[in-house]
């Protein structure tokens, strides 16, 4: 396995042992707050960071981002595609933007593609630019 992947891997395990805590925070949290968390897994390869963030939200609201959030960062990490990606990943109420650089088209349209997957119908809205 490439070691570089095997960093990938560990920093996804440790930032997912991470999430649990904002997950509390953000159940405890009162409607009319502003609520951000954001997880960032960085390689030499690959640079993919990923915030929730909203005002106004409920706990409920606040929680469902957070696991949205989730599984499009494990999706993304997961992939073997995804060296040279430098994607920040956003999720707000329930919708999943996608900012920042594929090195080409193809790689720009697999990462809007696994991000679709992973947020199994929930809105995924890609700006990413292709640089090659």
């Amino acid at each position: 396995m490439n070691p570089f992947r095997m960093t990938g891997m560990i920093a996804l395990v440790l930032a997912a042992a991470n999430l649990a805590t904002p997950l509390a925070s953000a159940a405890d949290s009162k409607p009319g707050t502003t609520f951000s968390e954001s997880v960032a897994v960085r390689t030499p390869n690959e640079n993919i960071v990923g915030t929730t963030s909203g005002t106004d939200l409920s706990p409920e609201t606040a929680r469902a981002d957070q696991q949205l959030l989730d599984k499009v960062m494990k999706g993304l990490l997961a992939d073997k595609d995804m060296d040279g990606a430098k994607v920040r990943v956003n999720v707000e109420k329930g919708a999943v933007t996608l900012d920042g650089s594929a090195k080409d088209k193809a790689q720009a349209d697999h990462v809007r593609s696994l991000a679709q997957s992973a947020a199994g119908g929930a809105s995924v809205t890609s700006n990413l630019q292709a640089q090659g």
